[in-house]
């Protein structure tokens, strides 16, 4: 029972610290596009 639950726990933490890289990605592309798009708007000065 011990060992059933162990697995359950690590498998919970890697699904997390999934979801959580995912996130990061998400927001630096989101960065890149605000990068991209006000450099050819000329907007950073």
């Amino acid at each position: 029972m011990k060992r059933i639950t162990i697995a359950v726990l690590i498998l919970g933490m890697s699904f997390g610290s999934m979801a959580q890289e995912k996130e990061i990605q998400r927001e630096n592309r989101k960065a890149q596009k605000i990068a991209f798009i006000s450099t050819k708007l000329e907007l950073i000065y």
